[in-house]
């Protein structure tokens, strides 16, 4: 049995499909694939996973943070950046979450 972080998710994905497909699973069906999901690492948490959503003017923007051990096998990994571009991501990188600590301090 998947974990409960990965049974949200799953029940997350059964809500995505259409009502008569997503009820038309056996419980072995239904079993299955919450096993296969939750083996495949799918929807695994980051150590550091930090979402801020915010508007300037009338556009609506948001902010995504994730960092953690690279886990992906050699071939899924499509493009290896020079050092330069890894420290101008670090300092960009460190800039925002410095933003979002700053307003979540001016929030409370």
């Amino acid at each position: 049995m998947a974990d409960t972080a990965e049974f949200t998710s799953f029940q997350q994905l059964l809500a995505r499909l259409p009502e008569d497909i997503a009820t038309s699973f056996s419980n072995s069906q239904m079993s299955a694939l919450e096993a296969a999901l939750g083996n495949s690492g799918w929807q695994k948490k980051h150590p550091l996973d930090m979402r801020m959503r915010f508007g300037i003017g009338s556009k609506r923007f948001y902010t995504v943070l994730l960092a953690g051990q690279e886990k992906r096998p050699e071939g899924r990994r499509t493009y290896e950046t020079s050092k330069q571009s890894q420290a101008v991501a670090l300092v960009l990188a460190a800039l925002l979450f410095c933003l979002q600590l700053a307003f979540l301090r001016h929030l409370f």
